[in-house]
């Protein structure tokens, strides 16, 4: 049962927040740019000027079922195997220190200024010359005849003898990807390369993955090097534009010290070597572009041509429908102080990997605090998702100006999902959606919602209409109760209606009918002639 009626007040009224606004808002930091670019959300007006409510879990009902009961699919499960951190953070016998080099010696003059063997030049212009890649062992002069004994020193030319490899990159995903400098969405693609010659170069240009601040590659590269020597693979992601491409953040690898660490070999051996996190920079900030997370595998050539890569391929997904139906809502807080009512609708929208279409309820004029819906929706899904969310909101029609919020929230749709995944069946929860206004304390309106995920085949076999449209079954949505648009002003259309007033005629002269007999029962009683 819904509660009852809600005193319409808010004596306690906050600064005011604008949900949508058509005003332009000032650029902030690139944290700020960020913000703006990932909320995404169309408006009402315009930009969105706050944040998104934060995700709240569903209430989960319990089917009889945990669960632990029931496992995902083998390809649905979540990745364990994935560092979170760069792969030389794990390693601990790493076998070079790795010294920058610039051109141009530096030393210093007896009045402190830094001069250079070439002439003069200032720090700050130094250009970059390379990596010094070194080893060195300190240990005592008492005892170095006998430690130089014990530990010869290792035939370098023999053990750092050039060699041709593959090298086999793997690229998942990137995360967390800086916006541009306007605020909005790259579009990411991905360059690898380990050598200035053309050969050695890579990119995905050509396979576009849309504007997106989290793009998914699950691309894969083979290239050749000889180590060592071209030992340093780069992998950038850069933004794609019509007008010139410009570079994200990069990340860069050190074939090298991974080559000759026995721990990495023989991960490599055992087939067990993990994903791996790293963090991509850009040397025109000091921020953190966001990271990659990817795969790196290095095979002598004379093996590589025997053992084929094989490529990486994205998840299988799953088509599903995602089903919803607004009950009603209750408890509405009326932000309009004069005539205590509201025009109220509400409007759904899915978000994760794709922010679907948002989709409104018809509006329930003249609403006192309640508001009756009776309203499906209904969106194609395809699982897994990322971060799968619904995005509530509530809103005041006003047929000139904009639309006034009322309050609005965030349900995670995470555990819904995964359940449709487990059971490969349909599953439904039915929700009591608090929604919130920044500007206003406390809950602002009560959204009575019924969330249902269905296999497409099953939802082929049940099929619906949005709204109360035919076919209107699964379940029946009876028309919403509803008063009038003139109940609100007080006026009486029967007024106009014949039949109407006929039959209040009827009812007069039944009743008068009813008096008169009744009187004269009672003078015939009175004078005696009965």
């Amino acid at each position: 049962l819904r509660p009852r009626k809600p005193v319409m007040s808010n004596e306690t009224v906050l600064t005011e927040v604008i949900f949508r606004s058509t005003a332009r808002e000032r650029r902030g930091g690139r944290a700020a740019q960020k913000r703006r670019a990932e909320s995404g959300a169309p408006s009402e007006r315009g930009a969105r000027l706050i944040e998104d409510p934060e995700v709240c879990e569903m209430e989960e009902a319990s089917e009889g079922e945990s669960d632990s009961e029931l496992k995902l699919p083998e390809e649905y499960r979540p990745e364990t195997d994935v560092l979170p951190h760069e792969m030389e953070v794990t390693l601990t016998d790493l076998p070079f220190s790795l010294h920058p080099l610039h051109i141009g010696a530096m030393s210093t003059s007896i009045d402190g200024s830094i001069i250079s063997q070439r002439g003069a030049m200032k720090r700050e212009e130094r250009q970059h010359g390379g990596v010094l890649k070194m080893g060195a062992r300190i240990f005592e002069a008492a005892t170095a005849e006998e430690f130089m004994r014990d530990n010869p020193p290792p035939q370098l030319r023999k053990l750092y003898a050039e060699r041709q490899y593959q090298v086999r990159v793997h690229v998942y995903r990137a995360r967390q990807l800086t916006p541009r400098i306007n605020g909005s969405l790259p579009q990411p693609f991905l360059k690898v390369f380990n050598d200035v010659d053309i050969s050695h170069q890579f990119n995905t240009r050509d396979k576009p993955v849309g504007d997106t601040l989290e793009p998914d590659f699950w691309v894969s590269f083979e290239l050749g090097a000889v180590l060592p020597g071209q030992s340093r693979l780069h992998v950038e992601i850069w933004d794609y534009s019509v007008f010139g491409d410009s570079l994200i953040g990069g990340t860069t690898i050190d074939l090298d010290d991974r080559l000759f660490s026995e721990q990495w070999k023989a991960m490599q051996r055992s087939g067990s070597l993990p994903k791996e996190t790293r963090v991509l920079s850009n040397g025109a900030s000091s921020r953190e572009q966001g990271i990659v997370i990817l795969r790196v595998e290095i095979i002598e050539k004379k093996f590589g041509e025997l053992i084929p890569m094989i490529p990486l391929q994205p998840p299988a997904v799953a088509r599903f429908e995602l089903r919803l139906v607004v009950w009603g809502a209750s408890d509405i807080m009326m932000k309009d102080g004069i005539s205590g009512q509201a025009d109220i609708f509400v409007t759904v929208q899915p978000r994760g990997t794709t922010n679907y279409a948002k989709q409104s309820t018809d509006v329930h004029v003249s609403s006192t605090g309640e508001a009756d819906f009776n309203y499906r929706m209904v969106w194609p899904l395809f699982l897994p998702d990322k971060s799968p969310r619904l995005f509530v909101q509530i809103w005041d029609f006003d047929l000139i100006g904009a639309n006034d919020a009322v309050g609005e929230a965030q349900l995670s749709l995470h555990r819904l999902y995964d359940r449709a995944l487990r059971k490969q069946t349909s599953v439904s929860s039915e929700q009591k959606v608090e929604c919130t206004h920044p500007a206003f304390p406390g809950t602002q309106a009560l959204v009575f919602l019924t969330i249902e995920v269905l296999p497409i085949a099953e939802a082929l076999r049940k099929p619906v209409g949005k709204g109360r449209d035919k076919p209107n079954q699964h379940p029946y949505l009876p028309p919403p109760m509803r008063p009038q648009f003139f109940d609100a002003l007080g006026v009486d259309l029967n007024i106009f209606n014949p039949f109407s007033q006929l039959r209040k005629v009827l009812v007069v002269l039944f009743v008068v009918v009813i008096v008169v007999v009744a009187a004269a029962v009672g003078v015939v009683v009175g004078l005696g002639l009965v």
